[in-house]
């Protein structure tokens, strides 16, 4: 049956707000004095009870789930998206069949829970076993509680809420007020109090006797601003109820909060004849009101304030600049590599080092400046009060230079380092918004400039940033659109000049950006996973046109495809391999794979198991960019290699420049010393060649010979030279 709400089961609540939602039920269950608190997630065609308050009394099950379209209370706050407050179901004739009767609950209060998407997530709700019309302090403290998990959902504190119904006037019952658990206070038309109940005696401390014709004003705590007793008084004397909150004072001098609601009794002729108030000590519920507050505005992990609070303070920020003339800086930091460190760490251990790393951040700070958590391992500092860039620099560099220092966590060190993304106003925006979006967008630039670095946004950035928006646009579904595709270029042996083998490289023609250069769209291939499925195309394609030439009797030649290190990490990369070569009819040998030494700087087990498999099926593996790297000497004695490729940079100028020359002549020398065939690339001109030659290289390619074709071109190459 399909669900007529888009279920989002696979979106998980993580152990800590869980427990924080626990909490926070328990709290609500046991403030309003309700049975029942609980937190109810809908599924295809049920709704479940996710978390429940743990009283005693509660008839409810966690993990039980009910069928939806029975008539249940929480299916119609999800339908209309309000809340639903039903006072007695049994005296109510839309609600007098309600599944929830059979269990004794005949009273409920609900709102609504959605995702981030809009979708529905459930509902919060409280039931009772009585008629219970849930007052105004009770609804409040649900709603607030609803945000305080919409925040959670969302990241996004929803600030505005249902303004509740007024409190019904309660009504002179003498038999009942006696026995109450509120406060009650009956005055006379001058506010002289006639009469006080227990609960009264209970909560000030005063007794009946001593507060006898006194004024209520006795509890007075001198902390509620006059202008509340203004509104209460004009209220009164426009013979209308009033309510609110107040800090008074008990007999022994202590402080205490009591929700107050006063009403003016009316005689016959429609004059005041009495006042009724009735107080309830809420000094528990404002401490749990404190707590749910720092719940929505801070993290839970650091104590830092949290996104919601970061924007609002930020905003702030910004009208203070305006008026003062000053400038405001928004740093954006992210973890270098924090994923890594936190996978070999666990979890818990991770936590701890986004705290050390928190605690470093607020200590290289200036004072009055704010520290935030956006989420993972992403924190923001905001900087006021600036008149140069030059007051944030020295800040950043203090800040780079906190991390330099090992962190210790579960008695192991660690470096960790951190980049900065710089935006200040009003020159790099002058909202909020803009502001954290420029600064995001200098981050990504400290990251490609290599890291534990900072920038400072540009408007040369932000289009490089639009520009690389656009590219993963277009590169999504680029490939079911048959826009990639494989061109070849031919590698010559540089003795005879005759073709030995090809070199398979992917390009891209897209109807928007055009032809897109592999230095270009590689790298974000990369970082979004999509190289994956592009690295399987090209070994695919190249090894089924390999195929196709051997069965024309093109033989002598092997197809080298290069593997990308997202590539390397994946546990099933041999079998792609070993499945390629068997779909095309190939051996191994008729394949060489070209690695940098970024595959191997991991060290991981993984790399080692991979390159001994695609070794046991004869694959030749070849180090590509061989020079451009600080270690690649220890990789060659370490790793099986056959095959070393000099990189194009050294290439270019070894007709001119002596040093190159000798780098180049060295490696040869190295890689024929470890009996590795030497592949030079990026050979353009006959004197480079004729070098090349002398140095003992044993294969060469460049635009001298060919640059890379489609299958169609190269075919007909291998066709001329098999007529030579």
């Amino acid at each position: 049956m399909v669900s007529k709400y888009p279920i989002l089961d696979n979106l998980a609540i993580s152990p800590n707000i869980l427990a924080n939602w626990q909490e926070s039920i328990n709290l609500i269950a046991d403030i309003i004095q309700v049975p029942a608190a609980l937190i109810m997630r809908v599924h295809s065609g049920e709704i479940e009870v996710f978390v429940k308050s743990s009283n005693d009394d509660n008839v409810y099950e966690e993990g039980e789930r009910a069928p939806l379209n029975t008539g249940l209370y929480c299916e119609t706050v999800m339908d209309t998206q309000r809340e639903l407050l039903v006072a007695n179901a049994l005296e109510d004739p839309d609600w007098d069949q309600n599944p929830d009767i059979e269990l004794g609950m005949i009273s409920y209060c609900g709102l609504p829970l959605t995702w981030p998407s809009g979708d529905v997530f459930g509902t919060i709700c409280v039931l009772d076993s009585k008629a219970n019309s849930y007052n105004e302090t009770y609804r409040k403290l649900i709603a607030r509680f609803r945000d305080s998990i919409q925040l959670s959902l969302n990241d996004i504190y929803a600030r505005s809420q249902e303004s509740a119904q007024a409190r019904r006037e309660i009504q002179l019952l003498s038999q009942a007020v006696q026995q109450s658990p509120v406060s009650v206070i009956i005055t006379d038309a001058r506010a002289r109090i006639e009469y006080v109940n227990p609960a009264f005696e209970e909560i000030t401390g005063f007794t009946a006797d001593e507060v006898m014709g006194q004024n209520p004003s006795i509890l007075q705590s001198g902390n509620t601003l006059a202008g509340r007793y203004r509104d209460m008084w004009q209220s009164l004397t426009g013979k209308q109820s009033w309510q609110g909150e107040m800090q008074n004072r008990r007999k022994d001098g202590a402080l205490y909060w009591q929700y107050l609601h006063i009403a003016p009794v009316l005689g016959e002729q429609g004059e005041v004849e009495h006042y009724l108030a009735i107080q309830m000590d809420i000094s528990y519920q404002k401490e749990q009101e404190e707590q749910l507050q720092q719940h929505a505005f801070y993290d839970l992990l650091t104590g830092l304030p949290n996104r919601a609070l970061v924007l609002n303070r930020l905003e702030q920020c910004l009208v203070d600049a305006k008026r003062n003339q000053q400038r405001v800086a928004v740093l954006f930091i992210d973890l270098d590599d924090f994923k890594k460190v936190n996978d070999s760490l666990g979890h818990e251990e991770g936590d701890e080092l986004l705290r050390l790393a928190a605690y470093r951040l607020q200590g290289g700070i200036r004072r009055g400046d704010t520290v935030g958590r956006f989420g993972g391992d992403e924190f923001v500092v905001l900087m006021d009060g600036i008149t140069s860039s030059n007051d944030v620099q020295s800040v950043v560099e203090q800040l780079l230079e906190r991390f330099r220092e090992l962190f210790r966590c579960s008695g192991r060190e660690f470096r960790l380092t951190a980049s900065f993304g710089i935006a200040l106003s009003p020159g790099d925006g002058e909202s909020a918004a803009e502001l954290m979006k420029n600064a995001d967008s200098a981050l990504f630039h400290a990251k490609k400039r290599g890291r534990n670095t900072y920038s400072f946004f540009t408007d040369s950035m932000n289009q490089e940033a639009a520009r690389r928006l656009q590219l993963e646009e277009q590169m999504h579904g680029a490939l079911d659109r048959g826009e990639f595709e494989v061109f070849y270029q031919p590698k010559v042996d540089v003795a005879s000049e005759c073709i030995t083998g090809v070199e398979a490289l992917l390009r891209w023609q897209n109807p928007v950006l055009g032809s897109v250069s592999p230095m270009v769209f590689i790298p974000v291939a990369e970082q979004t996973g999509l190289i994956l499925a592009l690295g399987h195309f090209v070994l695919e394609q190249s090894l089924q046109q390999l195929q196709q030439w051997q069965s024309m009797g093109l033989n002598d030649f092997t197809m080298a495809v290069n593997l990308s290190p997202v590539q390397f990490r994946s546990t099933t990369l041999a079998a792609e391999v070993e499945q390629a070569l068997a779909i095309a009819g190939l051996s191994g040998n008729s394949l060489e794979l070209e690695i940098t030494e970024g595959v191997l700087m991991s060290g991981q087990a993984l790399v080692d198991d991979t390159l001994a498999a695609l070794t046991a099926m004869g694959i030749t593996i070849a180090m590509d960019d061989f020079g451009t790297g600080y270690s690649s000497l220890s990789y060659l004695r370490r790793y099986p290699f056959d095959v070393l490729k000099i990189d194009r940079s050294f290439v270019n100028d070894i007709a001119d420049d002596p040093a190159d020359r000798e780098l180049v002549c060295a490696a040869i020398a190295m890689a024929q010393g470890l009996g590795l065939k030497v592949v030079a690339e990026g050979v353009e001109t006959r004197e480079q060649l004729r070098i090349l030659a002398g140095y003992g290289c044993d294969v060469a390619q460049g635009y001298l010979f060919s640059k890379p074709v489609p299958a169609g071109e190269l075919t007909a190459m291998l066709l001329e030279q098999r007529k030579l």
